[in-house]
């Protein structure tokens, strides 16, 4: 005989992080199974570096996704979103001529449907001198809203603090 156990679910949200996901997020623990349907199985996350002599694009992404999938067990983290900082120091043309528009289209599409927290900005640190076209390859598919949470920093550290707390 199969036993038909319910799922219980505990929310461990703060009260101050509950009200902002009922208000923000239009979501609270009664709603909960709702919102898992709407849940997507797969993250990635674009990393700064990679050694293309070795991994490709795809085993990069699995990588970072391990490392996301454990930042997002967190429910604060979901809900109050993180800022993503991406230091392109190593990047150099081999990295970049991996990348193409398909990659793009997925990358962008994954950051605006499919991943369960929210970004609040990405900050790019340290950008060679072609950022232009890897902005391109992504912006071109993404909405504005996420657009203007991409902040071009460079090396200029002062604007860096103005986003995330120097100490």
């Amino acid at each position: 005989m199969a036993s038909s156990t319910k799922f219980e679910y505990t929310c461990t949200l703060k009260d101050d992080t509950l009200k902002v996901a009922k208000k923000e997020l239009n979501e609270d623990p009664g709603t909960r199974l709702l919102e898992l349907k709407a849940f997507r199985d797969r993250l990635l996350q674009y990393p700064a570096r990679m050694d293309t002599s070795h991994y490709t694009m795809l085993e990069v992404f699995k990588a970072e996704y391990l490392n996301l999938a454990k930042v997002i067990e967190e429910e604060e983290n979901q809900v109050r979103g993180f800022t993503l900082l991406i230091d392109y120091k190593d990047f150099g043309m081999h990295n970049f001529l991996m990348m193409n528009l398909d990659f793009g289209k997925r990358i962008s599409k994954m950051w605006q449907d499919a991943f369960p927290a929210r970004m609040k900005a990405c900050l790019i640190v340290n950008e060679p001198h072609f950022m232009d076209l890897v902005l391109g390859i992504f912006t071109q598919f993404m909405k504005d809203k996420l657009i203007k949470r991409i902040h071009r920093i460079g090396t200029d550290w002062k604007k860096l603090h103005t986003f995330i707390d120097p100490s």
